[in-house]
């Protein structure tokens, strides 16, 4: 039997269910169009700022204003990272929901827009149910992605959650709990959805042009190189698969983590950082907001630096599942001079920021 089979599911019945910023239904639509006017049918979530609305065709979507990040003052950000997360996935055909984006006071969801000032997304809906509400066979833990052994024995059950891992990963979300996924018994698949953790960490760096970490000088710049601005998903699955003995490991997880590793290449040659950068900043402009120049340096060098931890990990997978044949041998030479490479790429780019901070400041003086 195929280790990714499913055994011994208890059958249920698709359901639509919605708690805590969650979005499931039983049919999965690839993209967000519909057909006027929509119609809201019920409110969902904290505050009731998530919303299950349809079309005139009765298709359904669900409407969200992301209040994550500060409730009394809503920033855009968590729908930017939302759309970009769901977008990323698509693109290299994980299960997913499509999310578009919608700027304040746009009138195209007016028929059921109850918060027009602020910036919000419309989501397709995925097919089947929670995993937290499912009678499982088994214990599914994703949070954190590829972090721990529990992880890595969750990642057997199924190719479906090795894929999401692996964006979880790319994308540095940590927050694959089990009512962000859910299964669908007809299809046997499972299915991702709510992006808005992608990048996290960048939600706190402030949108200002006086960052105090972003180089200036040879200081600020060498202090950087050394000590990046933040921890990212990648680097604990780094940190842990650098631990792992291929002889410890059972055939199920070394499949797993060939998934993982062929998924990260198709990431890695899908969204490479300027690419990344650029699709970013265009869903940004969909919503009407502005970075600031110096976030828009961090967003930059974080994407940079994320890139070069994920390309460690490729290198640490590579190790992991070795056959010690010519061609393993090879492929790891390879990783030692890629990794070599995107760490010194990583340096060019907080050169090129700190040239880039000098001249705004020099700049800045003058006027």
């Amino acid at each position: 039997m195929n280790i990714f089979s499913i055994k011994n599911r208890s059958i249920f019945a698709q359901s639509l269910f919605f708690a805590a910023h969650l979005f499931i239904a039983t049919s999965l639509c690839a993209d967000v169009t519909f057909t006027q006017p929509l119609t809201q049918i019920k409110a969902f979530g904290y505050d009731r700022n998530v919303f299950l609305v349809q079309d005139a065709h009765n298709k359904q979507f669900i409407l969200k204003y992301n209040t994550k990040i500060n409730a009394s003052a809503p920033t855009p950000e968590p729908s930017i990272h939302e759309m970009l997360g769901a977008k990323i996935g698509l693109a290299v055909n994980i299960n997913i929901n499509d999310v578009t984006i919608f700027p304040a006071h746009d009138t195209s969801l007016q028929s059921v827009d109850s918060h027009p000032h602020l910036v919000k997304t419309l989501h397709t809906v995925v097919p089947g149910k929670e995993v937290a509400d499912c009678t499982m066979a088994y214990n599914l833990d994703l949070c954190s992605a590829l972090t721990s052994k529990n992880n890595l024995h969750s990642l057997t059950f199924h190719k479906d959650l090795c894929e999401i891992a692996a964006l979880d990963i790319f994308t540095s979300n940590m927050d694959r709990h089990n009512y962000n996924i859910s299964f669908d018994t007809t299809k046997n698949e499972y299915h991702a959805f709510d992006m808005d953790y992608s990048f996290y960490d960048v939600y706190y760096i402030p949108n200002t042009d006086n960052i105090p970490y972003i180089p200036r000088n040879l200081t600020t710049f060498i202090q950087l190189c050394k000590k990046p601005l933040s921890l990212f998903l990648a680097t604990r699955v780094y940190n842990f698969l650098k631990e792992i003995d291929q002889k410890q490991l059972s055939y199920g997880e070394i499949e797993a983590l060939k998934i993982i590793n062929a998924t990260l290449e198709k990431l890695q040659a899908a969204f490479p950082p300027k690419k990344l950068y650029a699709e970013w900043m265009n869903i940004a402009q969909q919503a009407r907001y502005t970075y600031s120049n110096q976030k828009k340096q961090c967003i930059r060098y974080l994407i940079a630096y994320n890139h070069l931890e994920i390309t460690k990990i490729r290198a640490e997978l590579n190790r992991i599942i070795s056959d010690n044949s010519y061609t393993s041998q090879m492929q790891q030479l390879k990783d030692i001079t890629t990794v070599a490479w995107h760490n010194t790429s990583l340096k060019v780019c907080a050169f090129r920021i700190m040239l880039n901070n000098y001249s705004y400041s020099t700049t800045t003086t003058t006027t």
